[in-house]
């Protein structure tokens, strides 16, 4: 009988950030069959290089859209989105009413179907239903999330929420799900401080930042192209959370922005939140703004020297043990990390951030934090059970498609 397969849930980038580098290890060393279904509605990911990647190894994907009877024009539709507001008059109108009548209710539409889909018919056009040894999800609880995992639980198909880490941002310990979901596989002790000893949730650790997967994306993620004229100059990029949400001085940061615009010897790469609005800057010399299709792994690679708001991708850095700084006097949120470490990377002016530069400059291998504060920030955020994190990620799939349970909760339990 051929092995059981995995299928697993995609609802966003940050859903591919934290599941691709587990059903890489997965399927590239375990050989377990995986399946990825894309069921955000309007967004196909089909040029993402972690898409890509996990086709490589052998992992089908499909979209939802192409799964729930709509039509060609109304799938095209949707993964096209709203459109932008240029052109004449006429096109204008049409933009308006393309974006606030038709997008909209085709929206509605195609998310009352998935919400309804039936999951055995759904896993018949994907993969043998028979053969489906598990379902995994993020920790997002949705009315397609409930209604898979409630008919996966009538016909004996275990389910496993791997929630984000966002303790390192917000310090929220958020529901382990265990009513919606069989299992919690937790990231950090901030996320799900109740997981340990429990026969339902346990704590593993940080997939996206797992030493050995870091390690491997200077050979598998696309790199960041220098911006011209940049011989000689100190590679700096500025990580910046939600303008949204008001999380940091944008009017500060635009006069950070002055500042580094006007030093000689540096460039400077700003990166917003991936599902953030686009960052409405003017142009100065030595800055780029970069676009949504940039990877925060590759600008991580290419900086010498990582300024930070509020985000957790710092923690690449970190485990690269790359220079990062906290650009603590922009932030109007203060995140969990402030109370949760004593580092010694914050910037408290912009007196502050000047000198730190022209340091960086004269030495770019300059230190912003000690190697104790390292080790407590990788055992705090990334790896605060065993440095193999996704190792135990796969241990644990394997033992509940095997099992239904997890590993230490079987007696004399091994790897398999």
């Amino acid at each position: 009988m051929p092995e059981k397969s995995i299928v697993f849930f995609i609802r966003h980038e940050i859903d591919l950030d934290h599941s691709t580098p587990i059903f890489s290890k997965v399927r590239g060393d375990k050989g377990i069959p995986v399946v990825g279904l894309i069921f955000h509605p309007t967004k196909s990911f089909q040029s993402d290089w972690r898409v890509r990647h996990l086709k490589a190894l052998g992992v089908d994907i499909f979209h939802v859209v192409d799964l729930i009877g709509i039509s060609k024009l109304v799938r095209s539709i949707l993964l096209y989105g709203p459109l932008a507001h240029r052109g004449g008059v006429v096109s204008r109108i049409w933009k308006i009413a393309h974006n606030r009548l038709i997008w909209p209710v085709l929206l509605s539409y195609a998310q009352r179907r998935i919400d309804r889909l039936d999951l055995q018919a759904l896993l018949r056009r994907i993969a043998v239903p028979d053969n489906v040894g598990l379902l995994v999800f993020d920790n997002h609880v949705s009315r397609a999330c409930i209604n898979f995992s409630s008919q996966a639980r009538s016909i004996g198909i275990p389910t496993v929420a791997i929630p984000h880490g966002g303790g390192f941002t917000d310090g929220l310990s958020k529901s382990a799900h265990t009513e919606i979901f069989d299992f919690v596989l937790a990231p950090d002790r901030i996320l799900l401080p109740e997981v340990t000893d429990s026969e339902r949730r346990l704590l593993i650790g940080e997939p996206r930042y797992d030493e050995n997967w870091v390690k491997r994306l200077d050979s598998i993620a696309p790199r960041f192209i220098d911006p011209p004229n940049l011989a000689g100059s100190l590679r700096v990029v500025i990580m910046v959370g939600k303008t949204k949400y008001g999380e940091f001085d944008e009017k500060g940061l635009s006069k950070v922005l002055d500042v580094l615009s006007s030093t000689t010897g540096i460039h400077t790469v700003v990166k917003t939140h991936p599902r953030d609005r686009e960052f409405d800057e003017t142009e100065r010399a030595g800055v780029t703004i970069a676009d949504k299709n940039i990877s925060s792994d590759s600008l991580v690679r290419w900086a010498d020297l990582l300024l930070f708001t509020d985000t957790s991708i710092v923690l690449d850095a970190i485990v690269l043990d790359k220079p990062v700084a906290y650009l603590k006097f922009l932030v109007n949120v203060r995140p969990f990390h402030e109370s949760a470490l004593n580092m010694s990377w914050d910037v408290r002016s912009m007196t502050d951030l000047t000198r730190l530069i022209e340091n960086f400059k004269i030495d770019s291998s300059s230190r912003t934090y000690t190697t104790k504060e390292r080790e407590e920030c990788l055992s705090l955020f990334v790896r605060p059970v065993e440095h193999d994190v996704l190792g135990g990620f796969s241990r644990e799939f394997v033992s509940i498609m095997k099992h239904k349970v997890l590993s230490h909760t079987r007696k004399g339990s091994g790897d398999s």
